[in-house]
């Protein structure tokens, strides 16, 4: 009798000590980490980003994350220049991996790479995942992201001033040059130009030097039918064939205004043609004939074009 009992006493032992693991089992706290896994960051490459580029930060996570409590959206801090830009959460919730954006807006210019915050800001949202059947854990909001050489410039290069052609008379073959500054350096790519109008015609200023610089040269070669004698002016803004690939950007790639004002200039002479005696002949009030002492001897001289005469050439 007391064998039985000493055996029905040991088999409800083990079975309440068998409830009582099933039970603190059930109450496990999930770990604050996942375990024997790395998290990835991944960045854009490093170089220029311009106004409109976008900035992708890529969380790589070992288990699918689920992002909730849109339209709150969770975010990294970026310090650009001197101002902190969030990179909000953009995609992929219910997978490993988490694109988190921020677009580059005019403000932005930063020259020695950008930096980043050390945590996921939650900003009301919610970021979980799932370590076993049944749980959920708030995914860990620390970050280690490493330094950067990304640098941001959303500003584009602004016309500063144009000067116009040296004074004096340009004949074929000779340049007559213009001088465009920019806010910045700029770079160019091909021949774009803007246009001059002559008294014969409309030409082209075509570039010639400057990429690199803050200063770019312009010019036209004087051909044989440019002609200028009154004035004249810039009248169009900067042309790009794109099908050739011609370009004006700064060093993040910003295009530059394509806006030349007009210019007028009276001090510049274009192919002023000499003029050329073409005929001469005695005049209808000399008629052949004898001619004596105080009888006038009248010739008329035909020029190439008019002629303005002052004094008494003979």
């Amino acid at each position: 009798m007391l064998k039985l009992l000493l055996i029905l006493f040991t088999a409800l032992f083990f079975q309440a000590c068998q409830v009582q693991e099933q039970v603190a089992s059930a109450n496990q706290i999930a770990p604050t980490y996942f375990p024997g896994a790395k998290l990835t960051t991944v960045l854009p490459n490093n170089g220029w980003k311009k106004l409109g580029d976008t900035l992708d930060i890529s969380l790589l996570f070992p288990l699918p994350i689920t992002v909730g409590g849109l339209p709150y959206k969770p975010y990294i801090e970026a310090l650009i220049g001197s101002n902190i830009r969030p990179l909000y959460y953009y995609s992929g919730s219910g997978t490993t991996t988490l694109i988190f954006r921020y677009t580059v807006v005019a403000a932005d210019l930063d020259t020695d790479g950008i930096s980043f915050g050390s945590s996921v800001k939650i900003n009301n949202a919610t970021m979980t995942f799932s370590p076993s059947a049944g749980l959920v854990e708030n995914v860990p909001k620390e970050l280690i992201i490493s330094n950067s050489d990304i640098k941001v410039d959303g500003i584009k290069p602004t016309f500063s001033s144009l000067s116009t052609p040296i004074s004096g008379k340009y004949t074929t073959g000779q340049d007559m040059i213009y001088n465009v500054s920019y806010s910045e350096e700029v770079y160019v790519a091909g021949s774009p130009y803007f246009n001059v109008s002559f008294t014969s015609g409309t030409v082209p200023a075509v570039y010639k030097t400057g990429s690199g610089t803050t200063l770019l040269e312009f010019s036209r070669v004087i051909q044989a039918l440019d002609s200028d004698t009154n004035g004249f002016g810039s009248t169009s803004p900067l042309t790009f064939n794109a099908a050739l690939g011609e370009t004006i950007v700064d060093q993040a790639g910003n295009t530059l205004s394509t806006v030349i004002p007009p210019t007028n200039t009276t001090t510049v002479i274009v192919n002023p043609t000499q003029p050329i005696i073409s005929n001469v002949v005695a005049a209808a009030s000399t008629p052949n004939g004898t001619y004596t002492a105080t009888q006038n001897i009248d010739f008329t001289v035909t020029m190439s074009h008019p002629v303005t005469v002052t004094g008494t050439p003979a």
